[in-house]
């Protein structure tokens, strides 16, 4: 019964990663469609993140 559950459970696995690698593919290849678009997305992101960060520190922090 076990190695039953075992088995299945690793195909699940498989799948899964199967099924991830396959987003992944088609999320970069949608990436480098949309590249200079993402990458000023991502840069405008990332300073809203560094800035967010940067003052949630200080809140936490004041001294």
């Amino acid at each position: 019964m076990s190695s039953s559950v075992l088995a299945s459970s690793h195909h699940h696995q498989s799948f899964l990663t199967r099924l991830t690698a396959a987003s992944a593919v088609r999320d970069y290849r949608f990436v480098h469609s949309q590249k200079p678009v993402l990458k000023a997305d991502m840069l405008s992101r990332k300073l809203l993140m560094d800035r967010y960060i940067r003052s949630a520190s200080e809140v936490s922090d004041p001294f």
